[in-house]
């Protein structure tokens, strides 16, 4: 029998299919009116795609506002899981307020995957989750997890002396628990499956996080509570807002995220309810099943399409709906975040990644097992990146096409793209109106009005640059090109003119090819491609302006791009961020060498670092085998050892312990200061 939920998801996708058609239909009479040749087959074919990718973004976000404007308030334990229609909460999870304690809920790991992290960030935002939990009154066992596969030696024992003040400074039930591995043996996924063999067995459900994840005490309480509820749910994903970036480009997406991301992301939920899919991060996991269906195999041949899968969390989500159970998007679920990328370029290397991972699911597509909703799902996701390369052929053929069209139809079809571009904008403002606390956070409905406008307008000069990048990402992967899989840059940073002219070279030159080619082509129905050539020629100084900390705070300061919790930031935000800076200043050494020196001297540190190696039952190599390194180490200036030779004595238990009672025997140091490690 089918439910409502089953016709409005079967209605919404008549109108995705409606509309392609129509705007293939108005294109088609746009080509052959003075007759049909091959190229304007290509050019339709192409157009079709590209219209049915925008239609299901559009849909999706209209049907999310029809749920935000008319949907029932959420009950407890369902957003979105159990009914068909809910009130979004904007302020955070659903039993924010007169939440009671549960002590019989079961134990829950929280695991935060680490890759050469900043350790100031990693830490603090570990003991500020750690601090809501027990702010939350909760007494069931969450231990929380740092898994670090960091391969520099310094931050590698910068880590674990952030861990060390984290386990003093903690109080109140669940420990916080510290790994390192010495191979990056299958990245994030393969450092989760590591954990997942040692301790999963302990734990009925794990919450993963990011390196720049952050999570409210009651957010994960409520979460554990819905897997309770729903037995036969395997992954619960809460949706993760960006926070805490002051560049223009950030605040940009912090902002979008706001206004127009709650709309879509209420759509979504609702549209594909147990059939939703794994972002990888602040999510909730089953981890018996998790354990026994979601091993990623190897894809056979070479990378970058064969070999480990980098996107994994697709991956996941498809095994666990093949297996039988659910994955669902809590779209009412407030108190999850994220840190978003500050530049266009560090979005463009993030892509980059997310490009390779997305392309090989296409080799999955086809495989026995999987449920219809995830083949989908594996498709949209590389149409996210062949997207762009398909925007540039029909760029590239409509310039060839050099046939004049009746002016009627070409400003309908005009006006349908446009609809489909800029209406869930206009989607996103509607649901903000019916809360007023919300549109004040955001500077009012004019102030708020304005940021819509100007997020428009940039978005329509950056969309070019960011096809380029995408077009060079697929040919690159095809042509058999791999990527590295290295840290990200999490914090502010301006782009200088030098680096923005060296990383868009290509753009420009491109954008005045194509500036050559319009006039080639002589024709006032290309005009419309100015729009984009104009964000290719512009990409040096609007990249220069868009990393810009100055000018974001100055748009802060006039309510431009406001978002609800940087006006009214939640207190784990606020308390992330003292502490910190507090741990940055534990973390901060005079020197380079600083991190190395501490580890040999302390005592009491230089136990901790050779206690979790023999806790992990590493580093257990002969002394002999480094002693070159252990007689530089102790004889010259710990600065002339390199990094790899840093990391080689630090990941050797016998070697540290030597190095600790020699140093105090010859060296001519006094003890250090015990004040940095105090909190």
């Amino acid at each position: 029998m089918r439910t409502r939920r089953s016709y409005v998801r079967l209605f919404v996708a008549f109108l995705i299919v409606a509309t392609t058609a129509a705007g293939a239909y108005a294109f088609a009479r746009l080509l052959w009116s003075d007759g049909v040749t091959a190229l304007d087959v290509v050019l339709l074919l192409v157009f079709g795609l590209l219209h049915g990718w925008l239609s299901i973004a559009f849909w999706i976000t209209t049907l999310g506002l029809v749920l935000c404007l008319f949907g029932r308030p959420p009950t407890r334990g369902s957003s979105d899981t159990d009914t068909d229609g809910l009130q979004a909460r904007q302020g955070g999870p659903s039993t924010q307020d007169g939440a009671t304690p549960d002590p019989n809920l079961p134990a829950t790991a929280v695991v935060m995957p680490v890759y050469n992290e900043d350790p100031s960030r990693v830490f603090s935002s570990l003991l500020a989750m750690h601090e809501s939990l027990e702010e939350a009154r909760g007494a069931e066992p969450i231990d929380f997890f740092v898994l670090s596969d960091s391969t520099n030696p310094d931050t590698w024992i910068a880590e674990e002396l952030a861990w060390a003040t984290c386990r003093r400074e903690a109080t109140g039930p669940g420990g916080i628990y510290y790994r390192h591995r010495s191979r990056n043996a299958g990245r994030k996924s393969g450092n989760v499956r590591d954990f997942c063999e040692q301790w999963g067995a302990r734990y009925k459900y794990m919450i993963v996080l990011d390196a720049d994840s952050l999570m409210a005490g009651r957010t994960m309480r409520e979460m554990i509570r819905r897997m309770e509820d729903n037995e036969k749910l395997g992954i619960l994903q809460a949706p993760p807002m960006p926070v805490n970036r002051e560049t223009v480009f950030a605040r940009m997406q912090q902002f979008m995220a706001d206004v127009y991301g709650r709309v879509y992301v209420r759509g979504y939920a609702y549209w594909t309810g147990g059939q939703s899919n794994y972002w990888g991060h602040n999510a909730i996991i089953r981890t018996r099943p998790f354990i026994e269906c979601c091993g990623l195999p190897k894809l056979p041949g070479r990378e970058p399409l064969g070999g480990e899968i980098l996107s994994h969390d697709f991956v996941e989500a498809a095994l666990m709906l093949r297996a039988g159970w659910e994955v669902r998007l809590a779209s009412d679920l407030g108190g999850s975040y994220e840190e978003p990328p500050t530049s266009l370029i560090d979005f463009a290397v993030r892509s980059r990644r997310w490009c390779q991972g997305d392309l090989q699911h296409l080799r999955l597509i086809l495989l026995q097992g999987f449920h219809p909703v995830s083949r989908v799902y594996f498709g949209m996701g590389a149409m996210a990146y062949l997207s762009s390369l398909l925007w540039l052929l029909f760029v590239v053929l409509k310039l060839i096409d050099r046939v004049e069209s009746p002016d009627r139809s070409a400003i309908l079809l005009m006006g349908m793209t446009l609809a489909l571009l800029f209406l869930p904008k206009l989607w996103g403002y509607i649901a903000l109106l019916r809360d007023g606390a919300r549109m004040r956070s955001h500077g009012g409905p004019g102030r708020t009005a304005a940021s819509i406008f100007l997020e428009a307008a940039i978005s329509v000069l950056t969309a070019p640059i960011f096809m380029l990048f995408n077009v060079r990402f697929v040919i690159a992967i095809l042509s058999g090109r791999a990527v590295g899989w290295g840290s990200q840059r999490r914090d502010d940073a301006a782009v200088t003119f030098s680096e923005a002219v060296r990383q868009y070279g290509l753009h420009t030159g491109a954008g005045a090819a194509g500036v050559i080619a319009l006039a080639w082509a002589g024709s006032s129905g290309h005009l419309w491609l100015l729009a984009l050539l104009a964000g290719l020629l512009l990409s040096v100084p609007l990249e220069i302006g868009l990393s810009s900390c100055r000018l974001g705070r100055w748009m802060r300061k006039r309510g431009l791009f406001l978002g609800l919790e940087e006006v009214e930031p939640p207190k784990v935000l606020q308390r992330q961020g003292v502490l910190r800076d507090e741990m940055q200043r534990i973390l901060k050494f005079p020197d380079p060498a600083g991190v190395f020196r501490r580890v040999v001297l302390d005592g009491g540190f230089n136990e901790i670092h050779v206690g979790i190696l023999r806790a992990q039952e590493t580093g257990t190599e002969p002394l002999d085998q480094v002693a070159s390194l252990v007689h530089a180490g102790l004889h010259d200036d710990s600065e002339s050892l390199t990094a790899k030779d840093r990391l080689t004595l630090l990941s050797n238990q016998a070697a540290m312990r030597w190095l600790h009672r020699q140093a105090w025997k010859q060296w001519d140091v006094s003890p250090p200061d015990p004040a940095p490690f105090r909190w």
